[in-house]
């Protein structure tokens, strides 16, 4: 039987890692792609683009507090990433619908030095959400 996906070598490239998680993802094999995300998460930590791809997968598991978590790690560490900032929103927006989301109006992750109202990710958030359509975006 041939495997989609292989261990990781000694010593990984995190790029690969990512990328071998997302693969894991689109199969459905979210647990494991997690493994993969958390050992490129060892080699870079807190990589946006790797939290973006961990985020998803916690989307994928319907895990939607821990998917927010994860996004809002990854847009704190960079925050002009349009892929971070529409997966961000795609989490957001999902959480909203389901009405599991938190009010993200409180500006406690507002970004530069405004804080308050219309400001940071939430405002992000909505335009962003509403330019992706709520799709993932890797």
């Amino acid at each position: 039987m041939c495997s989609a996906v292989r261990t990781p070598p000694e010593d990984p490239d995190w790029r690969i890692l990512s990328a071998q998680g997302a693969a894991l993802d689109q199969l459905g094999r979210n647990e494991e792609a997690q493994q993969y995300y958390a050992t490129a998460l060892k080699i870079v930590p807190d990589e946006p683009q790797v939290l973006s791809n961990l985020g998803l997968s916690y989307v994928l598991q319907n895990n939607l507090p821990r998917a927010e978590e994860t996004m809002r790690r990854a847009y704190e560490r960079n925050a002009a990433d349009p892929r971070v900032r529409a997966n961000l929103a795609m989490v957001l927006w999902t959480g909203r619908k389901a009405g599991r989301g938190r009010d993200h109006r409180e500006g406690r992750f507002a970004a530069g030095s405004g804080g308050g109202k219309g400001h940071g990710a939430a405002a992000v958030a909505d335009k962003e959400a509403a330019a992706a359509g709520g799709q993932i975006v890797r």
